[in-house]
């Protein structure tokens, strides 16, 4: 779709472009949901722990899971995990470090409060074609989100485009914050590896 090549090359044409993104960005800015993003810096992540390796995607998952898990308990709310499948060997590996988290708790949650809150300690897996609406919205935002990231915690250069507007929404209006400062980081937006005493 960024590079609008078939099927997407319909936005090759201006005019149509302008009104998707448009459309897309009050679509994003609508929608009641919460958004949240854990990303890594994989090369510091295996400088950092030199014996300990986490899968790097997994550790992700489950910063994001603490996150979710939290939010749900400050709220009074359950909640579920659906996430987009990767193919037999990965989705494999993904559904043992998600039941781990479930079962033996997480860093800073105990299994106790993630089994109140989480409807099932299997994961659900959707593949792409099956068109789930949140996966499509979540794919649209990943992409510029982990760009405003590396800008943000590695100076990367971001260039201005559609994407950063999409994420300035985000920022005053969807991701989590703390409860009190409304701080963002480490609330909507996490950088790993953490860093030493945080």
């Amino acid at each position: 779709m960024v590079q609008r090549r078939p099927p997407f090359d319909i936005l090759n044409d201006e005019r149509v472009a302008f009104e998707f993104n448009t459309r897309w960005a009050a679509l994003v800015r609508e929608t009641q949901y919460i958004a949240m993003a854990s990303a890594i810096d994989k090369h510091a992540h295996i400088e950092k722990y030199k014996v300990w390796q986490y899968d790097p995607y997994h550790y992700c998952l489950e910063c994001l899971l603490e996150r979710y898990v939290k939010w749900l308990n400050r709220h009074g709310f359950v909640g579920d995990v659906l996430v987009e499948s990767r193919g037999k060997g990965p989705d494999r590996r993904l559904k043992a470090a998600y039941k781990r988290f479930y079962i033996g708790g997480g860093d800073h949650l105990s299994s106790s409060v993630i089994q109140a809150r989480l409807t099932s300690g299997e994961l659900k897996l959707a593949m792409k074609q099956e068109d789930v609406a949140g996966h499509q919205l979540a794919d649209s935002l990943a992409h510029p989100v982990l760009k405003y990231m590396r800008g943000r915690y590695e100076g990367a250069q971001v260039v201005e485009g559609f994407g950063q507007q999409l994420v300035r929404v985000l920022l005053q209006h969807r991701l989590a914050r703390h409860p009190k400062t409304l701080e963002i980081d480490g609330w909507g937006l996490k950088w790993l590896p953490r860093k030493t005493g945080a």
